[in-house]
């Protein structure tokens, strides 16, 4: 059943004492909710997305993991700097929050482009610290190559040509910038999600300024990882959505390309949107448990 009960701003309010800062190398300072006791359970959110959107996770997690939920470099309440907007970087971020909170043998759950930086963090600093994978809805590669077949661009999840990436950046960037992010975001939900709570995860997600929204879309939506995934060795979890930005196909290729990963689908009457693991956390966590299990 999914719960509806609570809003997020209670959340936020709830869970402001098990806020916590940490500034990188480069000098920018990370907000990040670490709350419970036990193997450490790191959330990565999507493209923009804040933290506190995964309370759901956050909370009921909590009660036998570490959770540290993270708002990267200009998302949710860490600084908004004028730099680093980059996959590879926030890898590094990663990187460096896990070594000075010693974390290690933790489960990296990444929802959307949060799989991406995962898949960066472990080409460039390996498994040392994770011990399983939550991958939520991310295409091993966003932009067509023109070669491609039909069935290619399915199994591999491609959602825009070169021209439309750029022209969706420009859109992002300019004027209307958060009415076409506002108009985007709500039009990812199903017809049956609270339209208030749509609009509240919204509201976070307009906290990144849109300029630096799209200097990250353009890094993030040109990787290809599909060499990478097929590296992984350590027990995956990929979960997708019938009603989302990426086809069911890309999941399914996924899960097929590492080894032994398990799959999980959500079907759009189900809450199967790209944020599933909102719509309907009932169902999402007890998925995710019976996999840590």
């Amino acid at each position: 059943m999914r719960r509806r009960d609570i809003t997020i701003a209670q959340q936020s309010d709830a869970l402001a004492a098990n806020r916590k800062t940490f500034q990188t190398s480069d000098g920018v300072q990370l907000s990040l909710v670490e709350v419970g006791r036990g193997r450490p359970f790191v959330i990565l959110p999507a493209w923009t997305n804040a933290a506190i959107a995964y309370w759901r996770q956050i909370t009921e997690f909590a009660q036998d993991h570490r959770v540290i939920a993270i708002d990267m470099r200009g998302h949710g309440e860490s600084e908004k700097t004028d730099h680093g907007y980059r996959v590879s970087r926030i890898a590094a971020d990663l990187e460096e929050l896990l070594t000075a909170f010693n974390v290690e043998d933790a489960v990296l759950m990444g929802h959307s482009m949060g799989c991406s930086v995962i898949w960066s963090y472990l080409d460039v600093f390996g498994p040392k610290r994770a011990s399983a994978l939550v991958l939520v809805d991310q295409a091993a590669t966003q932009l067509v190559q023109p070669w491609w077949s039909a069935e290619d661009r399915l199994n591999f999840g491609c959602t825009q040509t070169s021209e439309e990436l750029f022209a969706f950046c420009e859109d992002l960037s300019g004027l209307q910038g958060e009415r076409f992010t506002h108009e985007m975001f709500t039009g990812l939900f199903t017809e049956t999600f609270p339209r208030e709570e749509a609009e509240a995860i919204v509201g976070e997600i307009l906290k990144m300024p849109r300029r630096h929204a799209a200097s990250l879309m353009l890094d993030h939506a040109t990787r290809d990882w599909r060499d990478l995934l097929k590296t992984i060795r350590l027990p995956t979890l990929v979960v997708g959505a019938r009603q989302s930005v990426f086809p069911v196909e890309s999941q399914e290729w996924i899960a097929q390309i590492i080894p032994g990963a398990q799959l999980e689908i959500f079907d759009s009457d189900d809450g199967g949107s790209h944020f599933m693991c909102m719509e309907n956390a009932g169902r999402f966590n007890a998925r995710v448990r019976a996999f840590l299990g």
